[in-house]
């Protein structure tokens, strides 16, 4: 499938270096000050560092959930993993159905709302059918946050800066969630699983609405251009 799927994409000659092409250092300045300057990118990054954090750590908090409140085995906790891939599965195929609608900036908003709630009904489930239940939700909520994520940014960032912000995305997807870990393993040595998900989730949640607070007072001083000005093209 993965070799039908290359060969129907279309072939793009990479760009020719020339003298003017910057080197590493200038490339990555450049991209930085893309991000720093267009708002709707810069939100999005901020929006994936804060669910990478405080929305991935469920691999954290689950095995001490699974074996300490519950008191079961590994083959539950390969269970439960299961069924939040399930729930990963149906997000994918739900958003590749869509896509030629293009990204729903709407859900980076929704799926992280929803994984706060989700994560507070954890802390609270008092049943394992439940939990795997909720899990199902998670799996669907994380995937289909970031899997529009990535496809805003791509869909949203010109040919000669989409690479760089992609690897801005990858940094803050991968680096964020180890501190969400450190973060989670000491809110579970300290209260377990419960003081886990329970903090975890509400931060979450506060963070997310203050962004959306903070989004609609700029939205509502009116509108801001996101980049700055092209500077006019040379008369020949």
């Amino acid at each position: 499938p993965l070799r039908v799927v290359l060969t129907r994409l279309p072939r793009v000659l990479p760009a020719a270096r020339t003298e003017n092409t910057p080197d590493l250092w200038q490339a990555v300045k450049e991209g930085v000050r893309f991000v720093r300057h267009d708002k709707p990118v810069r939100e999005v990054l901020v929006a994936v560092a804060i669910m990478g954090i405080l929305g991935f750590n469920f691999s954290v908090i689950l095995p001490v959930l699974v074996k300490k409140t519950f008191a079961l085995g590994e083959t539950d906790y390969g269970l439960l993993m299961s069924f939040m891939g399930a729930g990963s599965l149906v997000a994918a195929l739900t958003l590749a159905t869509r896509s030629r609608h293009g990204p729903r900036k709407g859900l980076l908003l929704v799926m992280p709302l929803a994984t706060a709630a989700l994560f507070v009904a954890l802390a609270f489930a008092p049943w394992m059918p439940l939990v795997q239940g909720l899990m199902v939700l998670v799996g669907f909520s994380n995937v289909a946050f970031f899997t529009t994520a990535n496809s805003f940014l791509q869909v949203n960032s010109p040919l000669e800066y989409r690479g760089r912000v992609i690897a801005f995305y990858a940094l803050l997807f991968a680096g964020t969630t180890p501190i969400g870990n450190l973060l989670s393993g000491a809110l579970v040595e300290a209260g377990g699983p419960f003081l886990g998900f329970l903090v975890t989730g509400l931060l979450l949640l506060a963070c997310f609405l203050v962004l959306r607070f903070v989004r609609g007072r700029a939205e509502s001083r009116g509108p801001v251009p996101s980049r700055p000005p092209e500077p006019p093209a040379p008369r020949p």
